[in-house]
């Protein structure tokens, strides 16, 4: 059985595990967001989009982040969330 948000689950337990870094999560999620054709329905979409929009705001550097940025612990929580509402 295919499950919809498989590759998503499986990128963002790694990050949340300490597998891969901040950075490796945002490259490897926003390059498997970019190119993933699929059609979501409605409820994994909401998730993904939601997780996009965490992962859009995330700002490595304290320099140039502003208060509309995420930090790393803020993203992390995020994606937590994402893991939770999906396994919901």
């Amino acid at each position: 059985m295919d499950i919809p948000l498989a590759p998503y689950a499986d990128l963002a337990r790694s990050y949340v595990e300490g597998e891969i870094e901040a950075r490796a999560f945002e490259t490897a999620f926003l390059r498997l967001f970019k190119t993933d054709e699929r059609l979501f329905g409605p409820a994994d979409y909401e998730a993904l989009e939601e997780l996009f929009w965490a992962v859009d705001s995330y700002c490595a550097d304290p320099e140039l982040r502003d208060e509309r940025d995420l930090d790393e612990p803020q993203l992390r929580r995020y994606v937590q969330d994402f893991l939770d509402r999906i396994s919901a």
